[in-house]
């Protein structure tokens, strides 16, 4: 179930956690991938940890593979938003964060990340 997905993500991106951290995440989350690569979480939490990391391509990844395995996967929609963003592709961050909103339409995170998302946009004109 969607809240079952949500749980399993334990939180959506943009990665709080300092670099130290991260790094120290990334051996057990890569475990956890290769033991578990039909759970959409683990990719998730993954592509978060790769994201930490500064490797958005590969975090980019992960999160499109989770949400293949679960379209609804609203954590992870939001969290690959992040990640476009990010890579400069403010139009697909949008169309993620606009398909999050449109079934929580009051989630300040997303929100936030979907304002951030444009400044960073407009300040790269």
């Amino acid at each position: 179930s969607a809240s079952d997905l949500s749980a399993a993500a334990q939180h959506r991106a943009r990665p709080q956690s300092s670099t130290p951290r991260v790094v120290a995440a990334c051996p057990a989350t890569s475990g956890a991938a290769r033991e578990q690569p039909d759970n959409p979480g683990v990719h998730s939490n993954m592509g978060l940890v790769l994201q930490g990391l500064g490797r958005l391509p590969e975090a980019r990844m992960r999160f499109e593979r989770a949400l293949e395995l679960a379209p609804d996967f609203l954590d992870a929609r939001c969290n690959l938003g992040n990640v476009l963003g990010e890579l400069g592709e403010p139009a697909r961050a949008a169309e993620c964060y606009q398909e999050v909103l449109e079934v929580s339409p009051d989630d300040a995170q997303v929100l936030d990340n979907f304002g951030c998302s444009a400044k960073r946009s407009w300040a790269r004109r």
